[in-house]
């Protein structure tokens, strides 16, 4: 028997034991993702100063009961000039947390970046990845 990809009705589980989404899913979950990037956008626009400090712009995503922050910070390192953009999710009943920096730039880069199409998708993605791990720690 090949084991590339096992799928049922219910979504299965594929060969590295991790669970199939289907398509409806994936479709509702990628939209969920563009609403809050496009919010984030929106609000980066009014509220990310060019070269000042700020306080975070943040929009959450909730995805299988966890909730995911995407939020554009100042950068530690170059306040001034350096903006991040960060995909972070806690573990509840843990002390753990895990994020991901998905670009860094001036305001223009930043709101360049949530422009571009694949961004959605990237988000997406790394979703995905944080909530393998975090199941790994509940």
């Amino acid at each position: 028997m090949d084991i590339k990809k096992i799928q049922s009705a219910d979504g299965g589980i594929n060969s590295r034991g991790i669970k199939n989404m289907d398509s409806k899913k994936t479709i509702s979950a990628l939209e969920t993702v563009k609403s809050a990037v496009k919010k984030l956008f929106e609000r980066a626009e009014r509220e990310v100063p060019e070269n000042l400090d700020f306080a975070p712009v943040k929009e959450i995503i909730t995805k299988n009961a966890r909730d995911y922050h995407l939020k554009i910070v100042a950068d530690p390192v170059d306040i001034r000039n350096s903006r991040r953009v960060i995909l972070s999710t806690g573990i509840p009943e843990t002390q753990y947390s895990a994020s991901i920096s998905l670009a860094k730039g001036s305001k223009s880069d930043v709101l360049k970046t949530l422009s571009e199409d694949s961004f959605s998708n990237m988000v997406l993605d790394y979703i995905k990845e944080l909530e393998i791990s975090a199941n790994k720690l509940d």
